[in-house]
C-alpha cells in the first residue's frame, strides 16, 4: 500500500508541476469514530488517512491547502452559490448553472 501511495503521489506532483494542491482537513477524524463501534474504529485505525497527504506535501515544492469539509458537499465551487441535489443526478448551482 505504502509503494503505491508513494508511486501515486510522485506522479501526481510531477504530472502538475505548477498545481496548488487542496486536501480535507483529517484532524479529528479518529475521535468522530468513537462512538461507532469497534469495527468502525478498527477500520479508521487501518487507513492512511493522512499518509498520502503527507507524501504530496513533502514532494510538491508549492503550498497545500487543508480545509474543512463541513458544507462544501452544497457549495458552488465556481460562484459560491448553493448546489442543487437531485437524486441520482449531478449537482447543479442554481445561481451560475454549473455542474
Amino acid at each position: 500500500m505504502k509503494d503505491a501511495m508513494h508511486k501515486l503521489s510522485s506522479s501526481l506532483v510531477k504530472d502538475n508541476p505548477d498545481a496548488s494542491f487542496v486536501f480535507e482537513d483529517l484532524k479529528g477524524i479518529k475521535k468522530s469514530g468513537n462512538d461507532k463501534g469497534k469495527k468502525f474504529r478498527t477500520y479508521l485505525n487501518r487507513w492512511p488517512y493522512s499518509e498520502f497527504q503527507k507524501m504530496v506535501e513533502y514532494k510538491c515544492k508549492r503550498k497545500i491547502l487543508y480545509i474543512n469539509p463541513r458544507g462544501t458537499s452544497s457549495e458552488c465551487p465556481v460562484c459560491g452559490g448553493k448546489l442543487k441535489h437531485p437524486k441520482w443526478k449531478r449537482a447543479r448551482c442554481k445561481t451560475c448553472d454549473q455542474d
